[in-house]
């Protein structure tokens, strides 16, 4: 048997107690400064080979549209916050 430290992810603490399920994977809240997170905290950016696609695309004043259609995703998230 396998045993997984989980620390916080805010304040680094050990002292964690399970705290529901979000989309399926386990969420804790710490005990020492009240914050939750999940496990394995992943990151929701493009990697770096498709932000240089994606940059290539732009400075070749490709229209929006255009990219949403190279790229399959929205424009919202290829023109920033």
């Amino acid at each position: 048997m396998v045993t997984q430290t989980v620390t916080c992810y805010h304040c680094s603490s050990t002292n964690l107690i399970r705290f529901g399920f979000q989309n399926g994977r386990q969420r804790y809240r710490c005990r020492t400064c009240g914050k939750s997170s999940r496990d394995n905290k992943g990151s929701n950016a493009y990697d770096e080979t498709v932000k240089a696609q994606i940059l290539a695309a732009y400075h070749e004043r490709g229209s929006l549209r255009a990219m949403k259609r190279i790229f399959a995703g929205h424009e919202a998230h290829l023109c920033g916050p």
